[in-house]
């Protein structure tokens, strides 16, 4: 049970002042003449009293209209505006107070309450202070610097201020029972408990108070009394779940079960609660319920997916169930077969998987039926990639020991990996049938879940893979992907971090899928610090451009600037370039922000240990006080006392730490180390050897013991660990210089710089000839250069290397097949859908390469492989279906014979026509219709124009663009596609196909096809502007700046392309020229006299970034009067006045665009707040509700909202010009 909180509000700004005033402003209103200032500051005050929060600002601004130097208005002005929620003027109107008069408390007292509501603790404490000073008996500024002590662990300070409050006004009982609080924190129990009754009898219905009791209480072992207490309490407040929890807890310690179930179910008539659910899942597994407690937990997790007890009880409730059902198969071997099976063992137990397979083998043959060996053998084979060996094994050993639970996971793995995902699932359903703690098979089947969107078992399968493991790190990644796609974010990125603040750190697996999966959820809510925070941490891991991580950081800070999490990332990102006083400054905003952060203290500790030894102690200290298992804290405390007061304190610190941490190699090495410099050499021996022990790979370690041996007279031993040392010294220095070399090249290769990584990673590679990822890297760089054979044989290096590493495999089957050695291509995509099943891609190309090499069925098998993993695959699909035609084709060809067929249509632009044996004039008079947009009219006699004419690739083509503009986009597709199987050289087809496939989210295939609409048609502006887009929607601003560019160097006056221009150079961050591209479309589009809004809205969102609201109202007034049905410009005409503090008018505007779309969940959203901001809270809540309803809908079409201003920019965007 924990002691209760209450929350406090932004002053008792209101309170303070009516206290103050008004008992006699009703008495002298009438004594002042009208246009009095002390008449319209009296009125201001009644106003605060009836809560007449804008007749008050009214009031208080014409009495500072008539006396300006009026402090007392000031801060009543103050008081209004905070009521308002308007902390930017409200701030302003009490530092206005302060300076004109000096000597006034109230106004630094009632700023410190917005600097708590900013987080900005420090300073508050610094205004309560002065308030303090001003005001000796200025209980209520007391009585909040005291809360803010003890929330900072202050608590010594906090009680005396608690008290100071008390003599002033002992019938305060908030004060008694904070007080109360303090003194149980200091476990003075009898002082704590006499508080909190005394709060209780000033204020017989004072919840927290009776819930501070009853813990106290229960602390002390007073259980009987305290289940009184809390008895009463829950007399008064039936509903309260808190009491109710708390009182369950005392009857389970007092062993009445049923008595404290009955208090939870009586919790849960008032609606779900993640605790008590949790709480339940507890009771039930000690009262032998397993199936109950473990839907409980689980339940629980639903709705709280970070609540650690429920984790518990779900674990300890699965390893209960499955002791309850243990099979011992114990399956006879002989003797000869146990020892080869043992040896085998305890060989994969030290990673020696070719021993070990060789000794199963022998178990095997020794012993035919021996289940256990058929099991372990599969699943080495299946590690060495042998799958159709070792799924011979894994079936004889189920089909021997059907209840071995461990050969129907093991089986279940090999079958998911040889691409049979449908007997997987079976094999994994019934291992855990068998065993239900078995962690790895839940892990497994949670991500074949999540590939198959069964998002709600996934959950549940991950939920019991964390449960029983919680130290594996792939089922929260797992899980925070699933949390992502189901609109979950919080909750995803709580997850990706409860894995990325491990420590020691943790290998994430599939990190790029992750990193690739909060992108996209930052360009769809862009205002989201966390998502930035998260990213940032996620680039960090995975070793991207440090710069690039810093960004993510500063974003999530520009967007909450109290973040103190954020603030401790930026300072660890920028202490790893080096830059120690920013990471500094950063950690002590950390620290600020966050006074409970053991993480921040420890990393400030560290940064300023040779700088401020002093504050360096008190930090770590404090971070060791916050945590006491912050290992690496406590090391760093150690050399802090070494430099402050010698080395026996030193050793002192070190030797605590050991006891502690018995592992930590760095603490036995430094204290050997220490006990050198002290002369005794033999005790060092002892620690530095188990420095080695632990740490055998450290060349330090090797080389300080040498050392002490050499000195203790053991010569040669010395001698021995002396060289081992230097040789790991020297390999590190190695590995360090080579990793400095893949990491720049690995950046340049992001960059497109091909010649520098080449370089680096060249002499990375002679430094770590057996790193497959360095000769990967290179590979790729110089593919990249189109050095062709060097870039195949560094792919089948890391092939030797890392034989089922799936990048190197795809990458070498599309260097072969753009070489055009397609056989061998052939085999490399094959074995890497073998190595990844799950990955479309693989089946994609291996299906490309199957079509050019002719074997059709082969290749619709590819591709029905690949939509069976994406069934939203547009382009897998079109070409499935030209394949099956095809096929039809390739039949009659059999059947009829080739010259009762027309010829295979892969043809050139010039004789297209002729082959197709197209009718022109009726191509030209379609043609025309659809240039008028008659497109219903073109509908019909293009139809049965392609029922006489199968073959014509203009009227595919005319037929796919018809389809385009009437939104039937899969049907476009396929015409398109069947109209480049016809002619594959028309680039208004590819340029068409990938509009389509932008539409449906596929951009990388949309950029294939305009890639090649490009090659075909370079002088097509459209085409360029197109190609443009769709590497912006990528986030690739320097290739779409090169697109829109070319586009504008085509036609001057392409208003659209300077527009999008314009948006590429804003977030590549240059402004300038991103204003002088949107005034280029501005002036074009006032040319031409053509209604073009984007580049107004545009402005209008810059300007709003730079908390610009006039100009931003300006551009977007423009917008709206060129475009009444712009949406956009509504919606930042609102943003513009949420800068103004003009909630009615912005709601007004939001009001507006969502009326105009109604689609758009983010107007809805924003309008929540403004609604929120005017003291609307049923209004806020419905805007709130119809939010929460679209974000759903539009998840399930296709997971993919964007926040307003990318909104604005694709539509923008949109509007193409026809050439």
């Amino acid at each position: 049970m924990t002691l209760g909180r209450t929350s406090r509000e932004l002053v008792g700004l209101g309170t303070l002042l009516l206290t103050l005033l008004l008992g006699c402003v009703s008495a002298t209103l009438a004594q002042h003449s009208p246009e009095s200032p002390e008449k319209y500051y009296r009125q201001g005050v009644q106003a605060l009293g009836n809560e007449q929060w804008n007749a008050a600002v009214t009031f208080f601004e014409s009495a500072l209209k008539l006396d300006p130097r009026r402090a007392e208005a000031q801060n009543g002005l103050g008081v209004a505006l905070g009521k308002l929620g308007d902390e930017k003027r409200s701030v302003a109107a009490f530092r206005s107070a302060m300076l004109l008069d000096p000597t006034y408390a109230e106004p630094h007292y009632n700023l410190a309450q917005w600097l708590m509501q900013s987080g900005d603790t420090q300073q508050a404490i610094s205004e309560l202070n002065t308030a303090i000073k001003l005001r000796t008996d200025y209980g209520a500024a007391q009585f909040s610097l005291a809360l803010l002590l003890q929330g900072r662990g202050d608590t010594d300070q906090a009680i005396a201020l608690f008290r100071a409050v008390l003599q002033q006004d002992p019938r305060f009982a908030e004060a008694h029972n904070w007080l109360g609080v303090a003194y149980a924190q200091k476990t003075h129990f009898l002082d704590a408990i006499g508080q909190f009754q005394q709060a209780i009898d000033l204020n017989p219905e004072y919840l927290s108070a009776y819930n501070n009791l009853g813990s106290t209480l229960a602390r002390a072992k007073k259980l009987d009394e305290a289940i009184r207490i809390f008895r009463k309490a829950i007399a008064l407040v039936p509903q309260n779940v808190e009491l109710r929890v708390n009182l369950s807890r005392l009857l389970r310690e007092t062993g009445n079960l049923d008595g404290a179930l009955d208090e939870l179910r009586s919790a849960l008539k008032h609606g779900d609660d993640a605790l008590v659910e949790g709480e339940i899942a507890e009771l039930l597994r000690r009262k032998g319920d397993l199936a109950g407690a473990i839907a409980a937990a689980e339940k629980s997790l639903t709705l709280d997916n970070e609540l650690g007890s429920a984790y518990q009880s779900l674990g300890l409730a699965l390893r209960a169930a499955s002791a309850a059902q243990k099979h011992s198969p114990n399956h006879w071997a002989s003797e000869e077969a146990s020892r080869h099976f043992d040896n085998g063992r305890d060989l994969l137990s030290r990673g020696d998987t070719e021993g070990a397979k060789k000794e199963f083998e022998r178990a095997v043959e020794a012993s035919p039926n021996f289940a256990e060996a058929h099991n372990l053998l599969g699943f080495v084979l299946g590690q060495l990639g042998d799958f159709p060996v070792a799924l011979e094994h894994l079936r004889n050993a189920v089909k021997l020991a059907p209840l071995l639970a461990a050969a129907r996971y093991n089986l279940g793995v090999a079958l998911w990996y040889d691409g049979n995902s449908a007997e997987a699932r079976s094999e994994l359903e019934t291992s855990i049938k068998l065993d239900p703690a078995l962690g790895e098979a839940y892990a497994l089947l949670g991500m074949v879940c999540a590939q198959e969107e069964d998002w709600a078992l996934g959950r549940k399968y991950l939920f019991r893979a964390i449960a029983l493991n919680p130290d594996l790190p792939g089922p929260y990644m797992d899980l925070g992907r699933i949390f992502l796609r189901t609109g979950q974010h919080m909750a995803a990125f709580e997850e990706f971090q409860s894995v990325l603040k491990q420590d020691p750190p943790a290998q994430i697996p599939d990190i790029e899928v992750t990193i690739n999966a909060v992108q996209e959820a930052v360009r769809e809510k862009t205002n989201d610090p966390l998502a930035y925070d998260t990213l940032g941490l996620l680039l960090g891991k995975a070793g991207r451009d440090p710069q690039v991580v810093i960004e993510q950081f500063e974003k999530a800070i520009e967007l909450r600037p109290n973040f103190g999490d954020a603030h401790n990332h930026l300072g660890m990102a920028l202490l790893q370039r080096g830059q120690d006083l920013e990471a500094a400054k950063e950690f002590r905003k950390a620290v600020e922000f966050s006074p409970n952060s053991a993480e921040a203290h420890a990393n400030l500790g560290a940064t300023i240990l040779f700088v401020s030894v002093d504050e360096a102690i008190a930090e770590l200290e404090r971070a060791i006080t916050l945590r006491p298992d912050a290992v690496r804290a406590q090391y760093n405390l150690a050399m802090a006392y070494l430099q402050r007061d010698g080395v026996d304190k030193e050793i002192e610190q070190l030797r605590k730490l050991i006891a502690f941490s018995p592992k930590f190699s760095d603490a036995y090495y430094s204290l050997g180390k220490a006990l050198i410099q002290k002369n005794q050499i033999r005790e060092a021996i002892v620690p530095l050897r188990q420095a080695v022990s632990l740490d055998p790979a450290s060349g330090r370690n090797h080389y300080q013991l040498g050392l002490a041996l050499s000195r203790s007279g053991d010569a040669d031993s010395g001698k021995l660990e002396l060289e081992k040392g230097l040789k790991l010294i020297a390999d590190d220095e190695r590995n360090n210089k080579a990793n400095g070399l893949l990491a720049q090249g690995q950046l340049e290769l992001i960059n497109d710089q091909m010649k520098e990584a080449v370089e680096h990673l060249s002499k990375a590679v002679q430094l770590l000839p057996d790193y497959a990822n360095g000769h990967l890297m290179l590979a790729q760089a110089l593919a990249k250069q189109n050095d062709v054979e060097s870039s195949i044989a560094e792919f089948k290096k890391a092939l030797e290397i890392e034989p089922t590493s799936y990048p190197a495999l795809f990458g070498l089957g599309q260097i072969l097949r753009g070489d055009g050695k397609l056989a061998e291509a052939i085999a490399a995509f094959r074995e890497a859908a073998h190595v990844r099943p799950s990955a479309s891609e693989a089946y994609d190309q291996l299906g490309g390469v199957l079509k050019e090499e002719g074997d059709l069925n082969g290749a619709m098998t590819a591709f029905e492989s690949s939509l069976r993993i994406d069934p939203r695959n547009a382009a897998a699909r079109a070409n499935l279906e030209s394949l099956r035609k095809a096929a039809v084709a390739q039949t009659a060809v059999g059947i009829l014979g080739k010259s009762k067929l027309e010829p295979k249509a892969e043809i050139s632009k010039d004789n297209a026509t002729a082959l197709a044996d197209d009718d022109l004039a009726e191509i030209m008079k379609f043609e025309s219709l659809i240039r008028e947009d008659k497109y219903h009219e073109v509908e019909a006699p293009l139809l049965q124009y392609l029922k006489d004419h199968p073959r014509s690739w203009q009227a595919h083509y005319l037929q796919g663009y018809v389809l385009f503009r009437s939104h039937k986009v899969g049907d476009s597709i396929r015409e398109l596609a069947r109209s480049l199987e016809l002619n594959v050289n028309n680039a208004e087809a590819h340029k068409m196909l990938g509009k389509d496939l932008v539409l449906i989210g596929k951009l990388d295939y949309a950029q294939t096809e305009l890639q090649q609409a490009v090659r075909l048609k370079p002088d097509s502006a459209e085409i360029h502007y197109s190609l443009g887009e769709v590497y912006s929607a990528r986030d690739m601003f320097p290739a779409a700046k090169a697109e829109f560019t070319a586009a504008i160097q085509l036609d001057e006056n392409y208003a659209e392309a300077f527009n999008a221009l314009g948006f590429t150079e804003e977030s590549l961050g240059d402004d300038a020229d991103a204003l002088q591209a949107y005034q280029h479309a501005i002036d074009i589009s006032e040319r031409q006299k053509t209604k073009f809004a984007a580049p107004y809205v545009n402005l209008s969102a810059h300007y709003n970034r730079d908390e610009k609201p006039e100009l931003a109202l300006e551009y977007a007034g423009k917008a709206i009067e060129l475009d009444p049905k712009s949406d956009l410009g509504y919606y930042q005409a609102a943003r513009a006045h949420q800068l103004r503090n003009e909630w009615d008018k912005a709601a007004e505007a939001l009001r507006k665009a969502s009326s105009i779309n109604p689609s758009s969940a983010q107007y809805y959203y924003v309008l929540a707040g403004v609604y929120r901001k005017l003291g609307k809270p049923k209004e806020s809540m419905a805007a709130l509700d119809t939010f929460q309803k679209l974000k759903r809908q539009s998840d399930l079409v296709d997971n993919q909202v964007r926040d307003a201003h990318e909104a604005s920019v694709r539509d923008s965007k949109a509007v193409t010009k026809q050439e």
